[in-house]
């Protein structure tokens, strides 16, 4: 009879652990719409760009496009990411997590729009840009986002939505790149419009969710001080956790940060030593992030494996884009089942060392034009070590290391500084390949910077499994000290 009693005493609390649970993805789930759309928009162009030339559009057509132009049509999210990661930070702060994610669906749809039905090269650019301001608010407040509204038992799993959905969204559009191809659709040359306008799709269920389903940040009710949205702070938590006690901590927690923090001014990132040392670490591991040469790897597949003689032609290399972008989307898969069992800083080290050794040799092999199925396996290897370590870890870092009074602004840097290593290093590979007449001579580069990637992350990143979000930013400054 006793023991009827304990199971029916623990059954409610099962239900409603549940329950949280479901929530608490659910909310993820919304909130990685944002990273779904940029990771399409990104990879698509490759598939547009196929169709925007002869013999599809005629010679002096404003839709036939030069090589030349093709690159910087791809370049223009970047750069346009640049912009809206600059401007997420204070967003993120003063408009609130929610209200910024409304704004970057409304810049996918409005990009989207454009871009379908663009009648010349300067609207298809308009278009991209605009897209990339909308992906670089979303690299920002995505991760943060997701990070404040879990549990900290699923905090990492959680914030790996983020990265994950990126490739999802990768391996999307390399799907929508053959299905709209076909002549059902219009054939080449409207199935690039096809292409450019499935993205209406994952921004208008982002815009839904964030009118109908998300709610606003805890964290950013509780820092506006306006009376009554500490109550719906609470209710917020109180949903997302099943112990009354998890609750009434949380929420003491945020009002003694959002006592002892200015929130009023960029003056806060830097009037201490602490949010000085943590904006550094914050923008040096962006940055590392980039130098390993990942995106390198991952535009320029093809050429690498023509140039080991996997492939006779650039052209036969594509299949291998999508092995490597399978590959980093089933290692996303994993991290999110095991990061809050295994933790941050030992998959970060041991990911680090892969893409190390993968560096050294790629470098070797190709400077060495021997074992091109080894080059294969080695750049398969590389991505899996990646997708294991710097792809998920640097955003569930940023997304707990900063305090509360500086984390918009702060996450907003350090995704900038990411952003402009990604468009440096991967704009420079083929031109370090080509004045040293070998694609081994960047990946040389890339192993000596990965090296003090390795070094660094040993030194300055703690261990953040299972700790309160509040609590994570000390972590650090006694890591640094």
């Amino acid at each position: 009879m006793e023991s009827d009693g304990m199971l029916a005493d623990t059954a409610p609390v099962a239900g409603r652990r549940r329950r949280c649970c479901s929530l608490v993805y659910l909310y993820a789930g919304c909130v990685s719409l944002a990273s779904f759309s940029f990771g399409y928009s990104v990879t698509v162009i490759s598939g547009v760009l196929t169709y925007l030339k002869s013999p599809y559009y005629p010679a002096g057509s404003s839709l036939q496009l030069t090589s030349r132009q093709g690159e910087v049509l791809a370049s223009l999210i970047m750069l346009g990411a640049l912009l809206g990661a600059a401007v997420a930070g204070p967003l993120f702060d003063s408009l609130g997590r929610r209200s910024a994610l409304v704004l970057a669906a409304v810049f996918y749809i409005i990009g989207t729009a454009i871009q379908t039905v663009a009648f010349s090269y300067a609207m298809l650019c308009i278009g991209r840009g605009v897209m990339g301001i909308a992906g670089g608010i979303s690299m920002l407040i995505a991760p943060t986002f997701i990070a404040e509204l879990s549990p900290k038992h699923m905090r990492g799993a959680m914030v790996n939505f983020h990265e994950l959905n990126i490739s999802v969204g990768a391996c999307c559009a390399f799907a929508t790149s053959v299905i709209f191809s076909l002549e059902i659709f219009g054939g080449p040359k409207l199935g690039w419009r096809w292409m450019v306008g499935f993205q209406i799709i994952p921004a208008l269920l982002l815009l839904f969710s964030c009118i109908f389903i998300l709610p606003q940040s805890p964290r950013y009710l509780v820092a506006t001080g306006i009376p009554g949205n500490s109550r719906k702070a609470e209710s917020v938590i109180s949903s997302l956790s099943e112990d009354p006690a998890v609750v009434r901590e949380t929420l003491a927690d945020i009002k003694e940060i959002v006592a002892a923090e200015s929130m009023d001014s960029w003056g806060a990132l830097f009037t201490s030593t602490r949010n000085r040392r943590l904006l550094g670490i914050g923008v040096l591991l962006g940055m590392f992030q980039q130098v390993v040469g990942v995106d390198s790897l991952m535009m320029y597949t093809p050429n690498i494996l023509k140039d080991a003689g996997f492939v006779e032609r650039v052209e036969d290399g594509l299949p291998g884009v999508l092995a490597l972008g399978l590959t980093k989307m089933l290692t996303e898969v994993v991290v999110i089942l095991i990061i809050d069992h295994v933790g941050r800083r030992g998959m970060l080290l041991v990911g680090a060392t892969l893409v190390l050794i993968c560096n050294i040799g790629l470098a070797s092999l190709l400077y060495m034009q021997v074992g091109p199925v080894v080059v294969f396996v080695l750049t398969l290897v590389y991505v899996c070590a990646f997708a294991f370590s710097w792809g998920p870890v640097l955003w569930i870092l940023v997304s707990e290391m900063f305090p509360l009074g500086i984390r918009g602004r702060a996450a907003g840097i350090v995704v900038v500084a990411n952003r402009s290593v990604s468009f440096l290093v991967a704009h420079t590979f083929l031109s370090a390949a080509s004045v040293a007449g070998s694609f081994g001579f960047p990946f040389l580069i890339y192993a000596c910077l990965a090296a003090l990637a390795l070094a660094f992350a040993w030194y300055y990143v703690p261990e953040t499994k299972g700790v309160p979000l509040e609590k994570v930013p000390a972590l650090f400054w006694k890591a640094d000290n």
